[in-house]
């Protein structure tokens, strides 16, 4: 997983494997409960804070790609870099069917992963041109060609021109890229050096943890965004796992009562066979029965 891009079909049998673990006894018998999509998820969004495969794989593949990024100090990134591309260059390759599949597989990382790097602006030495220090990527490729005049300047001298920066250019750039770069402002610092940071996380630095957080909410904005009260106080009680995953159950409105076995056809009927008189749904089973009544 964190050296190579896993086949689907692997994922999907890890999952597969982890929702058996959750749900089936020894023999292999068992009811799925609560749905994949809703126990893949953090405890504070009302999940089990299982990882999905596929999202561990990525999260760990993000560890190569922040050395790539940074130009490690490691051996293989020199070997990838010299046969490749090296730096924050990387966040913009293209993957060629010749790739072997390590490099293929951080490329196709990258892909997910790249949004959550920006440019930390330092100095400001950096290339205007040949540097994605922007969302525009390479500036020099949205131009047919670069001026003679322009072909030295830095970050720092487009953007501290004053407004607009763009007329410091005799290069033609595309009106869109002008409007960004007018209105962009950045502080420079002549102590610290340019470098691209991962975002989501206070000391810029990428970790697998944070990878997974800007992946969930990345790829599930609708979840991220409009969550709903957390349930993270079940887990926080001093009782045994035992206790508090029926909890957990009880708030997904799936313990496997009679009501909800015969939503799912699979008990003939919804009532409760203990008093007869109405539907066995949780509450009526743990409070409102008569007989569950006679123990409060």
């Amino acid at each position: 997983m964190q050296v190579t891009w896993l086949p689907q079909s692997i994922c999907d049998s890890i999952d597969q494997t982890t929702r058996n673990f959750i749900w089936k006894n020894a023999n292999n018998k068992g009811i799925h409960l609560v749905g994949w999509n809703k126990i893949a998820r953090p405890k504070k969004l009302r999940g089990l804070g299982i990882k999905t495969a596929r999202e561990t794989n990525i999260r760990l593949l993000g560890k190569l790609v922040w050395d790539m990024v940074q130009s490690s100090n490691k051996l293989w990134v020199d070997i990838l870099s010299n046969r490749h591309v090296a730096g924050p260059k990387v966040l913009h390759a293209t993957a060629h069917s010749s790739d072997f599949v390590t490099w293929s597989s951080i490329l196709r990382a990258i892909n997910i992963l790249k949004d959550g790097f920006s440019w930390r602006a330092g100095s400001g030495s950096s290339s205007f041109w040949s540097c994605p220090w922007s969302s525009l990527g390479f500036v020099g490729s949205l131009a047919p060609y670069i001026d003679i005049h322009d072909l030295q300047l830095s970050v720092k001298d487009v953007l501290s021109f004053g407004n607009p920066h763009a007329h410091i250019l005799y290069t033609q750039l595309p009106s869109f890229a002008i409007d960004i770069i007018n209105n962009m402002q950045h502080k420079f610092n002549a102590s610290l050096e340019d470098a691209f940071i991962w975002t989501h996380n206070k000391n810029g630095i990428y970790t697998a943890n944070n990878g997974y957080s800007w992946m969930l909410a990345y790829m599930n904005p609708v979840i991220t965004s409009n969550s709903p009260p957390s349930w993270s106080w079940i887990w926080k009680l001093q009782l045994s796992e035992k206790i508090k995953f029926p909890f957990c159950l009880a708030c997904h409105n799936s313990v496997p009562t009679l009501s909800m076995l015969n939503h799912r056809n699979i008990a003939h009927s919804a009532v409760c066979s203990r008093c007869g008189l109405h539907d066995e749904t949780f509450l009526h089973c743990v409070r409102d029965c008569i007989h569950s009544k006679h123990l409060w």
